[in-house]
């Protein structure tokens, strides 16, 4: 984003906490960040590459969160003290993000700071070295909102400064922005039920390696209960072959089943990051998705009345096979400010900020 934002002229500064100086310094030591692919080519120096958050921010109208669950609150918390009234908050990928620190900000007494979250990163990428980046794919269109969502107006209007593609559209809320991300019912259970395979190999997770049909139809069968829950919150989510046809339609991709659509999109058939279990475990998507998407997921559909079992079973095994208990370290309704409350209830939440 660093990169792609100093290609069309913005000044972005690049932060990190300093506990992982190690990960920005190849970039510090370079100057800048090399990316490579088809749709950005290119050296670009971003106006700041520093560890210091609140230099990072000071100013600044956008405060951009790029990052896997894992990082998503101790990165606000860091730029919490720092930040000012008018600013705009913006995390990707969010995983109920906003949800959980709603509370922190307001504790701090800002009141005119936007809170937004955006359903996906923008891109398929990946870091290829040390100060390196390779761009696969941008989606076309994305969702974003704010909490609450009186604000979305504010944030639609502030992302379309944003490079396009993508186009930012208008979720109904940040329920809608979390429950639009289909990846955790994609790379949870590939590994899991291809972990004599990844154990003994690394491989990429995707088509004939990792996505089998029988693997296939455990991914549309949590889809399904992913769009139950979003129905039960008053959403009309799109399925999961939908939203693939809306980011990469223009790749080609196709079809009505997550077999079929990764099976037509053809610019992820090569050059994907190959994985290995130990890191899915520790710091991949297994350490991202479970207890930050399907913990709270299963914990939101017990609360509503919304039968869950495909997500229990993936628990269920992702616990045996790990060690892990994904149950008591995962996010919680009562983190996300949601505990005791019903459909109704959780729904005006977060579209006035008021319980």
């Amino acid at each position: 984003m660093a990169a792609l934002l100093t290609s069309k002229g913005f000044k972005a500064n690049l932060t990190d906490l300093p506990r992982f100086a190690e990960n920005i310094k190849p970039f510090q030591e370079k100057g800048g960040i090399e990316v490579t692919g088809g749709e950005l080519y290119g050296f670009f120096e971003p106006n700041m590459i520093t560890t210091n958050i609140a230099e990072a921010v000071k100013g600044v109208e956008m405060v951009l969160v790029m990052s896997r669950a894992q990082g998503h609150i101790p990165l606000i918390e860091g730029a919490l003290p720092h930040l000012e009234d008018g600013q705009i908050v913006v995390g990707y990928t969010p995983f109920w993000t906003m949800l959980r620190v709603l509370d922190k900000v307001r504790k701090r007494g800002l009141r005119n700071v936007v809170l937004g979250e955006v359903n996906i990163l923008p891109w398929s990428a990946n870091r290829t070295g040390p100060s390196t980046a390779y761009l696969r794919t941008t989606k076309r269109e994305l969702l974003a909102a704010a909490l609450p969502a009186r604000d979305t107006g504010k944030l639609i209007e502030a992302m379309k400064e944003m490079p396009s593609p993508p186009k930012y559209v208008p979720a109904a809320n940040v329920l809608e922005t979390t429950l639009a991300d289909i990846m955790p019912e994609l790379v949870v259970p590939i590994p899991l039920l291809n972990i004599g395979y990844l154990e003994n190999t690394k491989v990429s997770l995707y088509y004939e390696q990792g996505l089998t049909p029988p693997v296939a139809r455990v991914v549309d069968i949590l889809d399904e209960e992913r769009l139950a829950m979003g129905k039960a919150l008053g959403l009309k989510l799109d399925t999961f072959a939908q939203l693939f046809i809306k980011w990469y339609s223009n790749y080609g991709v196709r079809g009505n089943s997550s077999f079929e659509i990764f099976n037509t999109l053809w610019t992820h058939k090569w050059e994907v990051p190959a994985t290995s279990m130990k890191y899915e475990v520790e710091q991949g998507e297994l350490a991202e998705s479970l207890p930050y998407y399907f913990i709270p997921f299963i914990h939101l559909g017990h609360a509503l009345g919304v039968p869950t079992p495909a997500h229990d079973t993936m628990i269920n095994l992702a616990e045996l096979v790990t060690g892990k208990d994904y149950r008591r370290e995962g996010v919680s309704l009562n983190n996300m400010g949601l505990d005791g409350m019903t459909a109704q209830q959780i729904i005006r939440y977060v579209n006035t900020g008021e319980k």
